[in-house]
């Protein structure tokens, strides 16, 4: 007798009981699956998270388009650079962005799934209140927004290629996160 896998839940809004759960990808069918530890909460635009830590950190699938030139001005600004599909394309060009500090990129493997890791530190002098409704966005998506929780945010990005679909698992925390 075969007896089947237990269905992983889709992440809820609200908070979270300890185990595992399925991130799904802005405009994509793939999902990935993360498992969070006690006093945990789950938004269902894709990401998982601790917001009353001190300070927060997140855990978030993104499908990122482009960048912006201008990341205070993304509504009125000038229009997103388009980067193109694949994992080298993005990497590229987070590497040759003057908006944000990238480290060295490294090559890895997820689930199968080859990719490239690099952290990509936000400026520690962004004005928040200048910019368009208080957000600075660096990254252009098309179904999701993604932005620095606060001055010198640390995204450590997992880009990689599932099928040919280039997708990002991102950690989003500060240095003074335990």
């Amino acid at each position: 007798t075969i007896t089947p896998a237990p269905s992983i839940t889709l992440v809820p809004d609200g908070a979270l009981v300890p185990g595992a759960y399925r991130l799904t990808f802005p405009d994509s069918t793939t999902t990935a699956i993360v498992t969070v530890p006690e006093g945990w909460m789950g938004f269902a635009t894709g990401a998982v998270g601790k917001r009353d830590a001190d300070p927060e950190i997140l855990i978030v699938s993104v499908a990122p388009s482009g960048l912006y030139p201008e990341p205070c001005r993304w509504k009125t600004g000038p229009a997103p650079l388009t980067v193109g599909p694949t994992v080298d394309d993005l990497v590229d060009a987070i590497v040759a962005s003057p908006l944000m500090e990238a480290g060295e990129p490294t090559a890895i493997t997820v689930d199968g799934h080859a990719g490239t890791q690099i952290e990509v530190r936000m400026p520690s002098d962004i004005d928040f209140a200048a910019c368009e409704d208080g957000y600075w966005y660096p990254f252009a998506t098309d179904a999701q927004v993604i932005r620095p929780q606060g001055p010198g945010n640390i995204w450590n990005m997992r880009v990689l290629d599932v099928a040919g679909e280039r997708l990002v698992l991102m950690e989003e925390y500060f240095d003074e996160t335990p």
